[in-house]
């Protein structure tokens, strides 16, 4: 398990919908074996920006910065 870069976290986050907003096949699997989906508005990812900041992927697939020391959530990824 590991914390996904900025580019890892994009690419989830944008196959967790649809365009039209409903829920996307990452969704679907994970609510299928039993997981949360990825719904939160920000994750964080192992991406810094610099010593005190780290990039957040939103549900949009933005990726603005964030300082270390806010509460964002995090997903781990499986390496498989």
């Amino acid at each position: 398990w590991y914390l996904p870069s900025v580019g890892e976290m994009k690419c989830l986050v944008m196959a967790a919908k649809y365009g039209n907003g409903q829920s996307g096949p990452i969704n679907d699997i994970l609510m299928q074996v039993g997981g949360q989906p990825l719904i939160s508005r920000y994750y964080w990812t192992s991406s810094e920006e610099d010593g005190k900041s780290v990039y957040n992927v939103s549900r949009s697939g933005g990726a603005p910065s964030e300082d270390k020391d806010e509460e964002v959530p995090t997903r781990a990824i499986r390496q498989f």
